[in-house]
């Protein structure tokens, strides 16, 4: 299904509900999700985001302590399902996973972005020296 074709604004006013029902800050689900303050902005408002990925709604469902696929549900226009407290575990262990994943690829990327800089700067002599 396309996201323009996707019910937002029913998702935008679930969010709003559920995070009320949890009692979750704006933040706690920022650090929850690992989304950005504009895309929760934008899915809180009921608009696609512009970017929109299909990980980032399992993220948000995770957080809002429903099961990975409600957002994607809800957006189709079913129902949300409330995860059981074992798979709110899982899943946050998974999301806490995920994002240290995501901080160790995006360290990587740089790294290996900054491989030609490096190679091209002269050699260092790093052997001992003997008296």
């Amino acid at each position: 299904m396309e996201p323009e074709s996707m019910d937002w604004a029913r998702a935008g006013v679930a969010i709003r509900d559920r995070i009320r029902a949890l009692s979750l800050t704006k933040s706690e689900l920022l650090r929850e999700s690992g989304m950005s303050r504009e895309t929760l902005d934008s899915y809180f408002a009921g608009i696609p985001h512009k970017r929109h990925c299909p990980d980032k709604l399992r993220d948000l469902s995770v957080a809002l302590q429903w099961t990975p696929d409600s957002l994607k549900r809800l957006l189709e226009g079913g129902e949300p399902i409330e995860a059981r407290p074992a798979d709110a575990v899982v899943g946050r262990f998974l999301l806490e996973e995920l994002t240290r994943l995501r901080v160790e690829h995006d360290d990587l990327r740089r790294r290996i972005e900054n491989l030609p800089r490096e190679m091209s700067r002269p050699a260092r002599d790093d052997t001992p020296r003997t008296a």
